[in-house]
């Protein structure tokens, strides 16, 4: 007869995360839902891009921005694709934490737990930090690629009033995104 896995004495047991951690789980299963949404809506935009870059013939004398223009599309579909499954893959992680925690406090939650660290000590599992950062990176980097891939289609397509008031645009909307980087 084959040996039962260790778990299979707490499948039919319940283990409720604190309220603090279950707030942050909650919040994290929330963000990541969005990111997968936005990213894949920017990946869907960016095959439009790249459709339309490819079928267009460069300008004379702009094949070295033509070329950088090819770059930046490819790059944030990637960045953004990448975004979309760092997203997937934490949220199913999340979704099994309760499970995890089982697994690692049989005997319910510790006393004392890193604040830092909660979703960590909860049993989101290890590389939860590289993942959720990999993702917040992608998604914010194939945002900029498709902003300044904007302003760069912008600048050698349309009049000079236009690409003016484009870059202006551009910097108002990453402006947020200033907002939020650390100084130290």
């Amino acid at each position: 007869m084959p040996q039962q896995p260790v778990y299979a004495d707490y499948k039919d047991r319940e283990f409720q995360l604190p309220a603090l951690v279950e707030s942050q789980r909650q919040g994290w299963i929330f963000s990541a839902q969005a990111a997968a949404v936005v990213s894949v809506l920017f990946c869907g935009a960016e095959t439009q891009l790249i459709a339309t870059i490819k079928g267009d013939t460069p300008p004379e004398g702009a094949a070295g921005a033509y070329k950088f223009l090819l770059l930046l599309s490819y790059a944030a579909f990637l960045l953004n694709a990448s975004a979309t499954i760092a997203s997937l893959l934490m949220i199913d992680r999340l979704g099994d934490m309760p499970k995890r925690a089982l697994l690692c406090f049989p005997d319910g939650p510790p006393e004392k737990v890193r604040v830092e660290y909660l979703l960590e000590d909860y049993g989101v599992g290890d590389g939860w930090a590289w993942m959720r950062n990999h993702c917040l990176f992608s998604l914010v980097a194939g945002s900029w690629c498709m902003v300044l891939q904007i302003f760069l289609w912008s600048f050698q397509q349309d009049a000079k009033a236009v690409w003016i008031t484009t870059a202006g645009l551009c910097a108002f909307g990453i402006s947020p995104w200033l907002i939020f980087i650390k100084r130290k």
